[in-house]
C-alpha cells in the first residue's frame, strides 16, 4: 500500500513539471573559418545560452557570423570582438555567466506560454485544430 501511495505521489508531482532545465550539455560551435569550438549549453525552453567551461557566455555576432564572447548591452547581450579559443575573456574584463535583462526572459516566457501564462501555450483549446501527419518508412523497415 505504501509503494502504491508513493507511486501515485510521484505521478502527481510529474504532472506539474513543465520545463526541462539542462546544465552544461556539451556541444560544438562551427566558426565561419570551419574551426570547431567545444562549448556547453545551459537553460530551458524559455532561455538557453552557450558558454565555455568557465561560464563565459558565447553569442553569434550576426554582422560577421563569428561566435564571440558576450558583453552586457542595454537590455540584451551584445557581441564583443573576442573569439572563444583565441582570446581570454577574463583578461578583457568580461564577467562570467552573463544573462540578458530579466524582462527579456520574462517576455520569452509569456510569448511561449501565451497571455497570462496559459499552461497550454499558443495552441487553441477549443474549436477545430487541423494537423498534418507525415508517415515515413525507411527502406530497411518491413
Amino acid at each position: 500500500m505504501k509503494i502504491s501511495a508513493l507511486i501515485l505521489a510521484l505521478l502527481a508531482v510529474c504532472i506539474f513539471l513543465s520545463s526541462a532545465p539542462l546544465r552544461d550539455i556539451p556541444t560544438e560551435l562551427e566558426q565561419p573559418d570551419g574551426s570547431i569550438y567545444p562549448c556547453f549549453m545551459t537553460g530551458d525552453e524559455y532561455y538557453h545560452r552557450a558558454h565555455d567551461a568557465n561560464g563565459y557566455t558565447i553569442i553569434q555576432d550576426h554582422s560577421t557570423g563569428w561566435f564571440v564572447y558576450a558583453v552586457k548591452g542595454d537590455r540584451e547581450l551584445a557581441p564583443s570582438p573576442y573569439i572563444p579559443g583565441r582570446d581570454d575573456p577574463a583578461a578583457q574584463g568580461i564577467p562570467a555567466n552573463l544573462l540578458p535583462d530579466a524582462s527579456i526572459i520574462k517576455q520569452r516566457f509569456e510569448t511561449f506560454r501565451g497571455p497570462g501564462g496559459d499552461r497550454y501555450g499558443r495552441s487553441p483549446t477549443t474549436g477545430t485544430v487541423n494537423n498534418i501527419t507525415i508517415f515515413v518508412r525507411f527502406s530497411d523497415q518491413p
